[in-house]
């Protein structure tokens, strides 16, 4: 018999509880069972030091009105004690009706009636009680059997403390690695029903002596839930660090998908107050069909799948690629949680996009191209022949008009040779940019030379209306092959007898050059494609005239190059304007340079 006064035991205990529950916090996984067991321990210690207290009450007075104040720690000690176990065994693990099953048997054999355990030992005690008078120098607390509530206390402790070693059981079967912890964990619920009941039986506690009982089965919960590590500190640096290492995201989660960490990467670009993983995951997905995340989740869980493909929205509103992978956190074979790697793929996409766009680019490229030198080049076969067989028959006008068509040969090659040079420079980025300040009316008339007889077999009006002393700060071959491309792209698509005109304007610290045509126009459909070579639809002139669309694409690039831009305006069948900008002096940022 242990005395109420034996100070010792009761400091022992009382330490016992705070220290295993504090130590608990030093785990080296914490999750939610672990810290209510903890709580269970730190009760425990209350428990312990409420029962020495209680002795040195000397009224039953005294004892009655702190009755209710000894008794809650347990009342809240065994609820949450069988919780952790059932839920960490999860016996239902797997059924669809997991979670009501769970909640039905925590609040509904547990939680709910242990509160009324408490409402009828502490407002309404003739259920529980004190003997009036010490007995051997304690004070007792008993049971009345015949009140009417105790056949209801009797089968819901003994039901929900059943289903509790039931889901021993169940774990023991299930769990096929430390059998030993196990076992003395239910050996430790069955000598606790013996001593619960067996003292309900002859209607009286051991006060002093049930202490140990609560701390003991306490932490042999505590040591059936987790393996200990005394420093979890440096195991929370290491895994911080290591986890701060990786450039990927990485995200840690419970079995249950929770959240528990992740690194700087992730909240750089991702809001994570969302708790869950796969909401989370449902929050910043692009895909309308949000059940295909989870199924991808779900079959990354079992191993079905190694990786999936996810498009996602960073916190910025910016769509991205993610290759989403997950392995195991395990302890021996008990499952403590995921780790989900992204890495992000999106520049890695963005280069395949273009890549294809260039390859496809370069493959119409070489079509048009083996299309359209084929004619220029068999206008050049057997001249020779056919001139001396027209001087020899003083044919004098089919040889003018032979001349004549070997000279527009001769442009349209030309043409193509040197926007095929263009465009090589341009992959290579070798594009020429020597800028400097250049008359543009001067120039444009030197680009002119390249069209003007193609114009004139059409009978086409080609004005320039650039003011004088206009100038640009550009690059001179560039503006030439922007100027050349543009007009002769003008006149392949104006009728005979047409008219186009290059003008010019002042437009802030920029000059735009337009060319404006009176021509067939461009559909709405062919604009939004129009400097895009992979894309563009091939048209030919109003004569027949062919053409690669190389013209246009380098045009572009080339305004770019010379910090400009260019625009088109077409309304179907009423001519084009092209309008280019560029800079009308050197900018003031380069002249700081």
């Amino acid at each position: 018999m242990i005395s109420p006064d034996n100070f010792p035991y009761f400091l022992s205990l009382f330490s016992l509880g705070i220290f295993a529950g504090t130590y608990l916090l030093f785990a080296y996984y914490i999750d939610r069972l672990l810290v209510l067991n903890t709580t269970v321990l730190y009760l425990s210690a209350l428990r312990v030091a409420s029962e020495f207290y209680i002795q040195q009450l000397e009224t039953y007075e005294q004892v009655v009105r702190y009755a209710p104040w000894h008794i809650l720690p347990v009342t809240l000690l065994i609820p949450i004690q069988w919780s952790i176990v059932y839920l960490y065994v999860r016996p239902l693990r797997g059924w669809k009706w997991e979670r009501w099953g769970n909640n039905l048997f925590i609040f509904g054999l547990v939680v709910i009636p242990f509160l009324g355990h408490h409402y009828f030992s502490s407002i309404d005690p003739q259920i529980f009680y004190f003997n009036p008078e010490k007995i051997g120098g304690y004070w007792q607390f008993g049971i009345h059997t015949d009140f009417w509530y105790y056949p209801f206390y009797r089968i819901q402790t003994s039901l929900s403390f059943g289903l509790v070693l039931v889901t021993l059981v169940v774990g023991v079967i299930r769990n096929k690695r430390n059998k030993f912890r196990q076992f003395l964990l239910l050996v430790s619920y069955l000598l606790a029903s013996v001593v619960y009941f067996k003292m309900t039986t002859h209607e009286q506690w051991n006060i002093p002596t049930t202490g140990i009982l609560y701390v003991t089965h306490a932490m042999l919960i505590s040591w059936y839930l987790s393996n200990y590590r005394l420093f979890k500190s440096n195991f929370s640096l290491i895994s911080k660090n290591l986890f701060e290492s990786i450039s990927d995201l990485t995200i840690s989660t419970t079995p249950q998908l929770d959240i528990t960490h992740y690194n700087s990467h992730t909240a750089a670009l991702f809001d994570m107050s969302t708790k869950n993983l796969q909401d989370w995951l449902l929050r910043t997905s692009l895909t309308d069909r949000k059940e295909e995340v989870a199924v991808a989740v779900n079959n990354l869980k079992d191993a079905r799948i190694g990786k999936v493909e996810l498009s996602m929205e960073d916190r910025f509103g910016e769509a991205r690629t993610f290759d989403l992978k997950m392995s195991s956190f395990m302890n021996g074979d008990r499952l403590l949680g995921y780790t989900f790697l992204l890495t992000d793929l999106s520049e890695i996409r963005k280069k395949e996009r273009e890549l294809a766009a260039l390859n496809a680019g370069k493959d119409r490229l070489f079509a048009i191209v083996a299309h359209d030198l084929r004619k220029p080049a068999l206008s050049f076969r057997g001249v020779g022949k056919k001139i001396n067989y027209l001087i020899g028959k003083n044919d004098f006008a089919r040889l003018q008009s032979f001349g004549t068509s070997l000279e527009g040969a001769a442009f349209s090659l030309n043409s193509l040779l040197d926007n095929l040079l263009g465009w090589a420079s341009q992959q290579r980025n070798m594009l020429p940019y020597n800028p400097q300040q250049i008359a543009l009316a001067e120039l444009t008339q030197e680009a002119l030379n390249y069209v003007k007889d193609q114009a004139a077999d059409k009978k086409i009006d080609l004005q320039v209306t650039i003011p004088p002393g206009t100038s640009v700060y550009a690059d001179p071959n560039a503006v030439l092959t922007i100027v050349r491309n543009l007009s002769s792209n003008a006149v392949k698509f104006t009728e005979r007898e047409g008219a186009i005109t290059i003008s010019a304007r002042a437009s802030g610290a920029n000059v735009v050059l337009l060319v404006s045509d009176n021509g067939i126009g461009i559909s709405p459909d062919a604009l939004s494609t129009l400097f895009d070579l992979s894309k563009q639809s091939k048209k030919d002139g109003t004569e027949g005239e062919k053409g690669t669309g190389l013209g246009l694409h380098l045009v572009k690039e080339l305004v770019a190059i010379n910090q400009g831009s260019i625009t088109v305006e077409s309304p179907s069948g009423r001519g084009t304007t092209f309008s280019v900008t560029l800079p009308a002096s050197k900018p003031s940022a380069v002249r700081g340079c």
